[in-house]
């Protein structure tokens, strides 16, 4: 049996990347129970009522502080996305 991981980072306010975590839960949900074993990452119970539809084992990950406190500055401060995604 093979192991799929799946971290949902973005939350509904994400639009664009929001839609994409779920294409990528409902591409997952198709595999064969019987050849792969799902574990869904997730840090924000927004993602509850989505996950609520499928019947993988799920994580809940508290986001750190320093992670947080780096992800709200470079909001505020208005820097590239490209820039965020390659570090």
């Amino acid at each position: 049996m093979r192991k799929v991981g799946l971290f949902l980072e973005a939350e509904p306010h994400f639009g664009g990347t929001f839609q994409y975590n779920q294409t990528m839960l409902a591409a997952v949900a198709a595999l064969a129970r019987e050849r792969f074993a799902v574990v869904v990452a997730y840090p924000s119970d927004a993602w509850l009522p989505h996950l609520a539809h499928y019947d993988f084992a799920t994580i809940k990950v508290e986001r750190g502080f320093w992670g947080r406190a780096l992800g709200l500055f470079w909001v505020l401060s208005r820097l590239p996305m490209g820039w965020w995604r390659w570090l």
